[in-house]
């Protein structure tokens, strides 16, 4: 190798192996006709040639210079030849040649010349001859200057290009040069790092090392590709040069690893079968699976025995398993769209279905009885369900116990029935009942009464009296309610309405019936007979009857006894009958005793003091004697009824009159009015009494009632009295005018004055569902005898409102009009007490408005769903999204579709797909493959019993045709036929081929036509139908057929046509030789084989023991000789003198692939010697 430095510009004319040339900025290998620049490095490998021309002219060949850079050798030489010269006595000079370099170079400063400089030790020959007068031979100007001492050093770029994965090697100095020293790495710097050769750098795609040597390894990181940043070395000598690595990518396979999943029964299996796959150079996506023997492109829906299955092409797959099914799903195997495939295993495992316990709520009405079944909304796919437990207040029972609660009792059986039996008018919530079912499952039965305002058990009322009593009672005392505080309000009796507390004056008497359920009637003297019915009513509104009957009663004769008083010497008559009464009998007096004696009536008696006569009639007389006084004895006298009375007849000295004093009496309205009219009178000579009185025009005996029109009045005896007034009456009371037992008189005035009688203000109650207006009038139920009531003010929440106000409340809006007229309209969906309302009349009476809004279950807002999807697409949502329920947290019960029902959660398998429906209101319709059209409305069935429906639409898509490529492999000479489009489909159109190609030929075909192939003829028709007809014994494959349907998507068709193993024939020889002929040649092949040149596989003689060689004779005993061999040749030689048959000789010949037997039958003719 030579380095050359040019001091002239040239121009490459020819160059032959490897030259370089080195400039400021690069080293490159030199072409013809490139230009070299002055100063620039050339370096001429061993036995490489470089010729110039330059600029003035001159030119330059490396092979004349090729001692320029081995001066050493030169001089070596030189001194050889010299030497040599010397030992002969030659003349060296003479013999020499003309020294090219005859001064130095650098010593004469010029740089036309060339230096050629040297290493090593001089050597100088003494010669023996002066060589002075010698004269130096002219050098020829040389454009090269050959470095002399310390060579530079050359450094190339080295540059390297590796595929991904692999690792890049070589050497930074194999393309270094340097002459004089031997070049090594020192150091190296990458990636803003500078290190010593050997150090290993981690840089951004792998790992560098460039050893002292110039050695260098790359080791890029896994699937990395991209170009390691710039590495610059740096050699022993100072110089330095770049490696620049690239990494090129390479499309790494897919790693698809076989997927796993395990799930319980009734569990969606999903996941993603690419999680675990890998690709560094693509992104993976599934373009198709194959599952139970059939292929689905990726996002199709297969429908197995034990559910779905879907894959999609991002990988994502669900396997919903048929409710309750459990077991192995067949293998799916799919095919990533870099091609590779991987498996998933999905097991679905048994599960002992876990029981759906539903909570149980049952609403009753007070004294109704709550039952049903706690299990008729239970589930269980796994066991029939019973109750073996449950649990209330805090205590455990077994099924079918009988519990008895605060309310009632309650009995909760093993089949799941029940029932609750309240107490009389109990109402609120039952405590929780948990029952346990057989399955370990719980759930809660609430049971709630309703409160009822129970209805007034009014009992109609009976009383029966005897004549002349008086019939009283309380109509209340028999009647109940368990709400309210009874009273009576108003009466109706012979077909008038009062005011309880109001007096009826009837035909038979007065009656009169109070607030507080008393009441009296006062029948007429000796009256009897059926009071009219009096129907009452309560403040509840209730009504029953009173009935009174009064009783004849055959009344005592009422002797009263009579008394007469007669001044002295005055007879003293009258009649005794006259104050006797009998409301049966018209009176007599039949007998009479007197001083122990008895006469009948109409004797005349003399007795001490006088003559006493009494009548039949009654009258009497009695003619005291003269100046006589005292008492006549008594006289007992029997009537006809056999009433005794007494006759008592006092002869007064002379007395003074009674001293009968008027009497007054001034009570309020609505007071009774007593006292006693005797207590100012005064008899010197008697105790006074009240024998009778007269009012308002009549006259009663003393103790007799009088009925007014404004009320009654009685007199007794003794003088006392009451008069009664009828309730709010005022007025004066007709003048009393009373005869005392003296025969005074004397009157009794009684004025009742008016007053202003309190309000009867009555609370009121109302009770009404949840979100209905509470209406009614307050007044309706008071009254006030002087005053047309209205509302004034009202009071609730310790607030007053003037009458006619709007007040809100919590629970509503109240208006409480002057009227009494009110209303509460309760916020939607409140229920409770309306705060107390508390009402003040124009009188200034006070009464409370309580109002009770029931709680109502309201409905649920149920709306019906839809839902479009196109064809091919899972239609899903929630159908409890737009549902709404102010009182309850919705879910769904149960689902009807297609005619059929199932429980949450379960999965309709449709004509159209499969359908499930979930608890918590999302749903699922997978429809099949290709299937479009309205699936069947789906009725759904919340927890709160409320119903809607949710209608799916599966709207057409056109799909793209399903061109499956075709085999079909015939045997050799058979026909070919099938049809292309019988595993192709298209859900949408009708499938014809257009066109067709053939592998290896540029022609396109239409259907129909005839394509002559080298194996034989093709022809493939519209309808999908082909047939290739193979030439005679040809086998082989067919090109690859690729066709196009009318839809243009293309599949191919792929024949072969298998070798056959073709049978052949071969004819019988019979052939005759003369006795002594000699040898007979010939050869039973006469046949030929398409499947191989036939020849001989064996044979066989009959009568001869074999077997036999092929090409080997056998002597046939006195006979002759036979050979036949492979190619089906032979030869027989009769013995001497033998003609007759020869034995048969049977031989199979073979074409390689089937055998054919046939026979050679020989005669040897005699010959007559």
């Amino acid at each position: 190798m030579k380095s050359l430095v040019t001091t002239k510009n040239g121009q490459v004319i020819d160059v032959k192996g490897k030259v370089s040339v080195v400039t400021e900025t690069e080293q490159k290998q030199v072409t013809i006709g490139e230009t070299i620049p002055e100063g620039s490095t050339i370096i001429i490998a061993e036995q490489a040639n470089l010729e110039l021309a330059f600029s003035d002219g001159s030119s330059f060949t490396s092979q004349n210079a090729e001692a320029a850079p081995t001066a050493e050798v030169e001089t070596l030489n030189e001194i050889e030849q010299l030497q040599a010269l010397i030992a002969s006595g030659e003349d060296p000079t003479a013999e020499l040649p003309e020294t090219a370099a005859g001064n130095t170079a650098a010593n004469q400063g010029d740089s036309g010349f060339i230096s050629v400089s040297r290493t090593g030790a001089q050597t100088i020959a003494g010669a023996g001859y002066t060589t002075s007068g010698f004269s130096a031979v002219q050098t020829e100007e040389q454009a090269f200057t050959v470095s002399s001492d310390d060579a530079p050093t050359i450094t190339a770029n080295d540059s390297n290009t590796i595929a991904e994965d692999e690792i890049a090697t070589g050497n930074v100095l194999d393309n270094d040069l340097d002459f004089d020293t031997e070049l090594s790495v020192v150091s190296f710097s990458v990636d803003g790092q500078t290190v010593n050769a050997g150090t290993t750098v981690e840089v951004e795609g792998g790992s560098l090392v460039i050893n002292a040597d110039g050695s260098y390894t790359f080791t890029p990181s896994d699937n990395w590709n991209g170009s390691v940043p710039v590495i610059t070395y740096t050699t022993n000598t100072g110089e330095s040069a770049t490696l620049t690595i690239n990494v090129t990518p390479v499309d790494d396979p897919t790693n698809a690893v076989n997927d796993f999943n395990t799930v319980a029964e009734d569990t969606i299996a999903s996941g993603n079968v690419l999680d675990n796959d890998s690709d560094v150079d693509d992104a993976l996506s599934v373009v198709s699976f194959e599952i139970d023997g059939n292929s689905y492109i990726a996002g199709n829906v297969a429908t197995l025995d034990g559910g779905i299955f879907f894959l999609n092409p991002d990988g994502s797959y669900s396997f919903v398993p048929n409710e309750n099914w459990n077991g192995n799903v067949p293998v799916v195997t799919y095919i990533t769209n870099t091609g590779a495939t991987a498996t998933l295993t999905i097991v679905v495992t048994p599960v002992d279905d876990a029981t759906n316990a539903v909570d149980d709520y049952i609403n009753v009405p007070e004294d109704t009885v709550a039952s049903g079944n706690v299990l008729d909304n239970d589930s269980d796919a796994d066991d029939a369900l019973s109750v073996i437990s449950f649990e209330v207040n805090g205590n455990s029972y077994t099924a079918g116990s009988s519990v008895v609660l605060d309310g009632g009792t309650l009995v909760l059986n093993a089949d799941g029935s029940y029932s609750f039996t309240p107490n009389a008018d109990w109402n609120g919530y039952v405590p929780e009942v948990t029952y346990t079912t057989n399955t370990g499952a719980t759930a809660i039965l609430t049971i709630y009464v309703d409160p009822v305002d129970d209805a007034t058990n009014a009992v109609n009322d009976f009383n029966t009296v005897a004549e002349d009593t008086i019939a009283s009672g309380n109509v209340l005392d028999n009647d109940s309610d368990v709400d309210d505080a009874l009273s009576v309000v108003s009466f109706e009796i012979d077909g008038n309405s009062y005011i309880a507390g109001n007096v009826a004056t009837l035909d038979g008497g007065i009656f009169f019936l109070n607030p507080d359920g008393s009441y009296s009637f006062i029948p007429n003297e000796n009256w009897n007979g059926n009071v009219p019915v009096v129907t009452y009513i309560t403040n509840t509104g209730a009504t029953a009857t009173l009935t009174i009957v009064v009783t004849p009663v055959d009344d005592a004769t009422n002797a009263v006894d009579d008394y007469i008083n007669v001044p002295e010497d005055t007879v003293a008559s009258g009649n005794v009958l006259d104050n006797d009464s009998d409301a049966d009998d018209a009176l007599s007096v039949i007998s009479f005793e007197v001083n122990g004696n008895s006469y009948t009536a109409g004797s005349s008696v003399v007795l001490d003091g006088g003559t006493l006569v009494l009548n039949a009639d009654g009258s009497y007389s009695f003619t005291p004697n003269a100046d006589w006084n005292g008492y006549v004895p008594e006289v007992t006298y029997t009537t006809n009824t056999g009433a005794t009375a007494i006759l008592t007849i006092y002869v007064d000295p002379v007395d003074d009159a009674t001293n009968a004093v008027n009497d007054f009496n001034t009570v309020a309205e609505d007071t009774i009015a007593s006292g006693n009219v005797l207590d100012n009178d005064s008899d010197v000579d008697d105790v006074l009494s009240v024998v009778s009185f007269e009012i308002d025009g009549n006259s009663y005996i003393a103790g007799n009632v009088a009925t007014l029109d404004s009320g009654i009045f009685f007199l007794n005896p003794d003088g006392s009295y009451s008069f009664v007034p009828n309730e709010n009456w005022n007025g004066n009371v007709p003048v009393v005018t009373y005869i005392t037992n003296t025969g005074a008189t004397a009157t009794l005035t009684i004025v009742v004055t008016p007053v202003d009688d309190a309000t009867n203000a009555v609370d009121d109650y109302i009770n009404v569902p949840e979100d209905t207006v509470a209406s009614g009038n307050v007044l309706d139920n008071d009254s006030d005898a002087d005053d047309a009531l209205s509302v004034i003010s009202f009071e609730v929440n310790g607030n007053s409102y003037t009458a006619g106000s709007s007040v809100v409340l919590d629970g509503g809006t109240l208006v409480l009009n002057a009227d009494g007229s009110y209303s509460f309209t309760p916020n939607a969906d409140w229920n409770g007490y309306v705060p107390e309302v508390t009402y003040t009349t124009n009188t200034g009476a006070t009464a409370i408005l309580t109002i009770y809004v029931d709680p109502v279950d309201d409905a649920t807002n149920a709306v019906n769903d839809f839902n479009t999807v196109a064809e091919d697409t899972i239609a899903s949502g929630n159908v409890l999204d737009n549902d709404s329920d102010v009182d309850d947290a919705l879910s769904v019960a149960s689902f009807e579709i297609d005619g059929n029902s199932y429980i949450a959660g379960n999965v309709a398998t449709l004509d159209g797909g499969i359908f499930f429906l979930n608890p918590d209101g999302s749903y699922s319709f997978v429809p099949n493959e290709n299937w479009n059209g309205n699936v069947p409305v789906v009725t759904y069935i919340t927890n709160t019993g409320a119903t809607a429906t949710l209608t799916i639409v599966v709207t057409p898509v056109d799909d793209a045709t399903n061109a499956v490529n075709d085999f079909n492999t015939v045997a050799e000479d058979t026909i070919a036929s099938g049809n292309v489009l019988d595993n192709d489909s298209d859900i949408d159109s009708e499938l014809s081929v257009t066109t067709f190609t053939v592998d290896n030929d540029d022609t396109v075909y239409n259907a129909g036509d005839s394509v002559e192939l080298d194996g034989g003829i093709l022809v493939l028709n519209a309808d999908g139908s082909y047939t290739f007809t193979p030439n005679e014994n040809w086998n082989g494959s067919v090109p690859i057929i690729t066709y196009t349907t009318n839809t243009g998507e293309s599949a191919t068709l792929t024949i072969n046509v298998t070798p056959v193993n073709d049978n052949f024939t071969d004819n019988n020889e019979v052939i005759s030789v003369n006795e002594d002929s000699g040898a007979t040649t010939g050869n039973v092949i006469d046949g030929s084989s398409v499947d191989g040149e036939l020849s001989v596989q064996s044979f066989s003689i009959d009568g001869v023991a074999g077997p036999f060689t092929l090409g080997q004779a056998v002597n046939i005993n006195g006979v002759g000789s036979f050979t036949l061999n492979a190619d089906g040749s032979y030869s027989f030689t009769p013995a001497a003198n033998y003609n007759g048959p020869v034995p048969v000789i049977t031989y199979v010949l073979t074409d390689g692939s089937s055998t054919d037997t046939s026979t050679l039958t020989i005669t040897v003719d005699p010959v007559n010697d």
